[in-house]
């Protein structure tokens, strides 16, 4: 895995964010599959590497900013569970 840069993370996922909220991006599809631009799905792949550093996206209203907060105990606990989860599903 690539070094996860914490500043370029928090710039793209912030535009992204942007994005998103603003209705520019493809929604996806009745059966989850990301919409043809790729803005939803690049927006979870952050979160993704994010989670795999103990990191979250938080956004913070009153500077309009996001940053990248340690994970809680309990959401680690959770992401790797679903991690196991899901190499326990790919074996099968």
């Amino acid at each position: 895995m690539a070094d996860f840069n914490r500043e370029r993370a928090i710039a793209r996922y912030t535009e992204l964010s942007r994005l998103i909220h603003l209705g520019i991006a493809d929604e996806r599809d009745h059966e989850g599959n990301y919409g043809e631009d790729g803005i939803e799905e690049a927006a979870d792949n952050l979160v993704f590497q994010a989670a795999q550093n103990g990191l979250v996206f938080a956004w913070h209203k009153d500077t309009d900013t996001f940053t990248l907060d340690q994970m809680s105990a309990s959401d680690r606990v959770v992401f790797e569970l679903a991690m196991m989860q899901q190499e326990g599903d790919q074996a099968e």
